[in-house]
């Protein structure tokens, strides 16, 4: 597969990353609960496949009242194929960036990833791997960076989220056309997570997309 950018990544420095205590957004924003009407301080990069997943991720934080003025998708790349391979390129470099910065500001990242045929612990392993081979330490459980893996793809939670039946094992790639889905999906994903945080018993939905609202614990 060809890809026209984003696939250069510089190996960022180990030094002085390790061994640090996160504070977490939930410490720095303890009066918000799921997302209220005070405005989040965190700025945030989202490391998404495509478009479709970076304008999903924005529209779920502007609900969630992070700033959308210091909310920062990563451009991505051209050529179906690519969105896999730019994502494990950029995100050490994100992360490390995230680290760097967060000792004197608040500093969030967002990364999306489709599992397509595997499972999600596969490509949070995957990312893992990434930190490796730059000699960085993997996500500790308390980093702020939050990891997103929809199974089967971004279009089975967006289908989904608005009220269709899927299989996560199935590809829906070519069956969502935008039109108001992104914001029907996001307001539904959002209303969801609610119920989730308080009480999870009560909320029935795809595997991932409960992992994908634990994840989000890391910041809310």
């Amino acid at each position: 597969v060809r890809c026209s950018k984003g696939m250069h990544r510089e190996r960022p420095s180990a030094a002085n990353l390790s061994g640090r205590t996160w504070k977490t957004s939930r410490q720095q924003n303890s009066s918000h609960e799921g997302g209220s009407s005070a405005m989040r301080k965190d700025s945030i990069d989202i490391l998404g496949e495509d478009h479709r997943q970076v304008s999903f991720t924005r529209r779920v934080l502007e609900l969630l009242s992070f700033d959308r003025r210091k909310i920062f998708g990563q451009p991505v790349p051209d050529g179906d194929g690519c969105g896999r391979q730019f994502v494990n390129g950029k995100y050490a470099e994100l992360v490390a960036r995230n680290r760097q910065k967060r000792s004197f500001a608040m500093r969030t990242l967002v990364v999306s990833i489709d599992a397509d045929n595997q499972s999600i612990q596969q490509r949070k392993r995957e990312l893992d791997e990434q930190l490796k081979a730059a000699n960085m330490d993997i996500r500790e459980s308390a980093e702020p960076v939050v990891v997103w893996v929809p199974k089967r793809n971004i279009e089975t939670w967006l289908l989904h989220l608005t009220g269709k039946e899927v299989d996560e094992s199935q590809n829906y790639k070519q069956q969502v056309r935008e039109g108001k889905i992104l914001k029907a999906a996001s307001e539904r994903f959002v209303d969801e997570l609610r119920v989730w945080r308080k009480t999870p018993a009560v909320v029935s939905s795809l595997p991932s997309l409960i992992d994908a609202y634990s994840e989000l614990e890391r910041i809310l």
